[in-house]
C-alpha cells in the first residue's frame, strides 16, 4: 500500500492587499475536527497567530483569510490531537494599491 502524502499548505496569492481576501489551499490534512489553519507573521512564535479556522474534519479544503496590515505572513497547519506543526505555507506579502506590492 501506497503512503499518503504529506500534509500541505498552498497560498494562492503570494501578494494581497490588506483587508482584501488571501486563500490558502490545504491537502492531506489527518481530518480532525479540531484541525486547524493559523495565519502568523513570517516567523511569529507559535501560538501568536493573527487568524484561525478549524478544518471540521476536512482533508483538503481551500480557506479565506482576510489580510492583514502590510508585511510578510505565512499559514501554518496543526494538527489536534498532539498540537504538531504537520505543514507550513510559503511565505506571502501585503502591500498597498491594486495588485498589492505598493511602491517599489
Amino acid at each position: 500500500m501506497a503512503e499518503s502524502p504529506p500534509p500541505s499548505l498552498h497560498v494562492l496569492s503570494s501578494i494581497v492587499v490588506p483587508g482584501s481576501s488571501v486563500g490558502v489551499q490545504v491537502q492531506n490534512a489527518p481530518g480532525n475536527d479540531l484541525d486547524r489553519v493559523e495565519l502568523y507573521e513570517l516567523e511569529a512564535p507559535a501560538g501568536q497567530y493573527l487568524a484561525r479556522q478549524l478544518l471540521h474534519g476536512a482533508t483538503s479544503v481551500t480557506l479565506s483569510f482576510t489580510a492583514p496590515d502590510v508585511g510578510a505572513y505565512e499559514f501554518r497547519l496543526f494538527e489536534a490531537v498532539t498540537d504538531a506543526l504537520l505543514a507550513t505555507s510559503e511565505p506571502f506579502s501585503t502591500g498597498s494599491g491594486p495588485g498589492g506590492g505598493g511602491p517599489p
